[in-house]
């Protein structure tokens, strides 16, 4: 307990470190996450069971982090717009709120949002321009932003498993994305321009969705 404690002051002590890994700890004292962004060669962090409201920016400018998992820890998204070599994050199962353009122009190819069962919602914009090729969605989102996807890097989503979600986004200048699967028995609307320059797109399968009534252009 003492170690965990004093961690957040020795980050300068521990810049050399590439592994950060911590079990529980941090809602006892209310002690702040170590400053990540001094760790120059740091590459993987995981973090479980941990409780801070803090985290915000403690990963800003992690220029050689490229794994973060999350998801057994108990903290809000924290900010990923300038960690440059992100390829991999798991974030946390009781998120239950993506904050607008939390992921924007994130660089990270595969990202996992299925544990994270209480969040219902993306907003717009919120994966706009990213990396992210390889994404997982939980169960319970009902509510995309129209513009959610716009110009990201998607080459292939599956969300048959969203059976509340009744009107697709827009996938407007996914330009990558070859493949979507969509619900079958919630989906009710899908807009003219869902799929415009979607130029790499070669399967899109509407053949059980009985309740849409209109087709995209």
């Amino acid at each position: 307990y003492n170690i965990v404690q004093t961690i957040a002051d020795s980050s300068r002590v521990l810049k050399n470190l590439e592994v950060f890994c911590m079990k529980g700890g941090f809602a006892e004292g209310g002690s702040l996450l170590p400053a990540f962004s001094y760790m120059s060669n740091l590459r993987a962090v995981t973090l479980s069971h941990c409780f801070n409201n803090a985290i915000g920016s403690s990963f800003s400018c992690c220029e050689t982090l490229w794994y973060l998992d999350l998801s057994a820890a108990a903290m809000p998204t924290p900010e990923l717009t300038h960690v440059p070599n992100l390829r991999v994050v798991h974030f946390p199962s009781k998120m239950w709120m993506m904050p607008p353009r939390a992921l924007q122009r994130v660089v990270c190819e595969e990202l996992d949002l299925s544990q994270c069962r209480r969040l219902q919602a993306l907003p717009d914009f919120c994966f706009e321009g990213s990396g992210v090729k390889n994404l997982k969605l939980p169960s319970t989102i009902v509510k995309c932003g129209a513009s959610c996807f716009l110009a990201c890097a998607l080459t292939f989503l599956d969300i048959r498993h969203l059976d509340g979600l009744t009107v697709l986004p827009c996938f407007t200048r996914c330009s990558n994305l070859k493949e979507i699967r969509l619900p079958t028995r919630s989906l009710q609307s899908i807009a003219p321009s869902a799929f415009e320059d979607c130029t790499a797109l070669q399967t899109l399968d509407l053949s059980l969705c009985a309740q849409v009534r209109s087709l995209p252009m």
